[in-house]
């Protein structure tokens, strides 16, 4: 995120106060996410690492904003925007070549998919009554996502990436 970007962010005249601070904020971040993402340079062939951050700050932004949120379906909207965002740049990336960022990625949507999982148990909980059918398959399909993505992340974790880095040893960390 650019600095202006960042100052406003943490700015308090920007702090959000309530749900309506918070979506006035992401109003003003996230036009700079996307033309961002929009300009030429940041594409994912050219500066992987810097188009890859900022699919992660776009997904940071809707995670910290959905803590404002009450409604369960908005807070859903967001976690889905959230998994489109991560997992459209994971399909991109060469694990091989970018395993610590593959693995940051993995992570997170498993976390997002996860926490998906606890808002439609809470919205069935809320109804008090049998769930439906559709309901009860939504809620099995989550759940197989997030074990599907915390096994990849822990997949990742076990692979055997020393032969490939033995003289050069880089981490890159991408915040997420």
């Amino acid at each position: 995120m650019s600095r202006s970007c960042m100052d406003m962010a943490t700015s308090t005249q920007w702090s959000p106060v309530g749900f309506h601070g918070a979506r006035i904020t992401e109003a003003a971040l996230m036009p700079s996410l996307r033309s961002a993402q929009n300009i030429p340079f940041y594409s994912l062939y050219n500066q992987a690492l810097d188009y890859t951050e900022l699919a992660c700050d776009s997904s940071l932004l809707y995670k910290l904003l959905k803590f404002f949120e009450s409604d369960f379906e908005r807070k859903l909207k967001m976690h889905k925007r959230r998994v489109n965002a991560l997992q459209g740049v994971l399909g991109e990336l060469n694990p091989r070549h970018y395993l610590l960022v593959c693995r940051q990625l993995t992570y997170e949507i498993a976390e997002a998919y996860g926490e998906t999982l606890d808002i439609k148990m809470a919205i069935v909980k809320e109804q008090q009554t049998t769930p439906s059918p559709h309901a009860i398959s939504k809620i099995n399909l989550l759940c197989a996502e997030c074990i599907h993505n915390f096994e990849l992340f822990l997949d990742s974790l076990r692979r055997r990436t020393a032969r490939c880095w033995n003289s050069l040893t880089t981490i890159i960390f991408v915040r997420c």
